[in-house]
């Protein structure tokens, strides 16, 4: 049952979060934990995430997080046992947080108000199947938030491509132009909204999908056009030489925030499934060798398979798919067939688990 306090602002404008000055506090409980137990708290800022604290469990259930925090970002609290949730985390978060070790998906927040509208906003998105009414419903609470990174946290989630087309959705674009406009002035000079900013423009200048493409080149059902490039230590991949695993395309970039807050959805996949054929096949729209082997490193994106040109959104790969955003993704089955487009997070797994029975 989701949060009835947020359904009355859910279109009504949600509100910035209150609370002291002196650094964050967050009080859990974890129920049925099991002996030795960790908690980590995970700042998410720009585009890497870094673990800035870990606090073990106490025999009945509670831990608490402290600290500051040089600037607002999102965070994300795990635990060993596998439970996870998104916050909202800056020197004035005072919450207490109740997880529940038998079921990984259950959680409650309460103490501070963003938070418990984010928790809010996520159980009533989930409860809609078609992608189309959960991107209305963001957009339509984009419109009437009052708090800049809330707005953020939720732009982040409409796509400025349709997925089925490959059109631009320029209802989208000024949306996301409107909230990095307002998250600039909310936190002028923070790395967050420098980067943000930097990702929408790089990601509203890119190319309409190729006219040289051939129709259906790269839609479901139609075999994959081939790639063949270069990694970073100069060594030629072929996308053909996969045939016989399932492959999923992934295009990405290291400066492309949304893709990197991706990658560790993609890595748990390739993880669970490498053993059972599995392989990604990921090609790199960086300007620059330097940006791109840091950001493999640091993600770690353990895959031999990482392709590029160097050609930014002029990438012939992605020309050739009609890539116009990232991240984007195409999987293919063992004839290099198309067989799915943009699965993400817990979708590409369900794939998987479907195709690698």
């Amino acid at each position: 049952m989701w949060i009835a306090a947020f359904f009355a602002l859910s279109l009504a404008g949600c509100k910035q979060g209150t609370g002291n000055a002196n650094g964050y506090n967050l009080k859990g409980t974890l129920k049925n934990a099991q002996p030795n137990t960790q908690v980590f708290l995970v700042q998410i800022q720009g585009n890497q995430p870094n673990v800035i604290d870990t606090v073990q469990v106490a025999a009945d259930g509670g831990f608490e997080l402290k600290g500051n925090l040089a600037e607002k970002s999102l965070a994300q609290i795990r635990t060993s046992s596998g439970q996870q949730l998104l916050m909202i985390l800056d020197d004035k978060t005072n919450a207490t947080i109740e997880m529940d070790a038998g079921n990984p998906s259950a959680y409650t927040i309460k103490g501070s108000g963003e938070n418990v509208q984010l928790k809010g906003l996520i159980d009533q998105v989930r409860m809609m199947p078609e992608p189309q009414k959960q991107w209305d419903y963001l957009k339509a609470y984009v419109d009437t938030c009052t708090s800049p990174f809330l707005s953020y946290v939720i732009a982040t989630n409409l796509p400025l491509m349709d997925p089925q087309t490959r059109q631009p959705i320029t209802t989208y674009h000024e949306t996301y132009k409107q909230v990095a406009d307002r998250l600039e002035k909310a936190m002028p000079g923070s790395k967050i909204a420098t980067e943000f900013r930097a990702n929408v423009t790089a990601m509203l200048n890119a190319p309409a999908p190729s006219a040289a493409a051939p129709a259906g080149a790269a839609s479901v059902g139609s075999e994959a056009p081939n790639i063949e490039l270069s990694s970073p230590d100069g060594k030629m991949y072929s996308l053909k030489d996969l045939r016989g695993k399932i492959v999923l395309i992934d295009f990405w970039a290291s400066w492309c925030g949304p893709c990197r807050k991706e990658n560790p959805n993609v890595v748990a996949a390739y993880n669970k499934y490498k053993s059972k054929g599995f392989e990604i096949f990921s090609v790199s729209l960086d300007k620059a060798k330097e940006p791109w082997i840091k950001a493999i490193e640091q993600d770690k994106l353990s895959w031999p398979y990482h392709v590029s040109d160097l050609q930014f959104w002029q990438s012939a790969p992605a020309r050739v798919y009609g890539v116009s955003s990232i991240p984007a993704s195409f999987l293919l089955d063992k004839e290099g067939k198309i067989i799915a487009t943009n699965l993400r997070g817990a979708a590409l797994e369900e794939k998987l688990a479907e195709v690698l029975k």
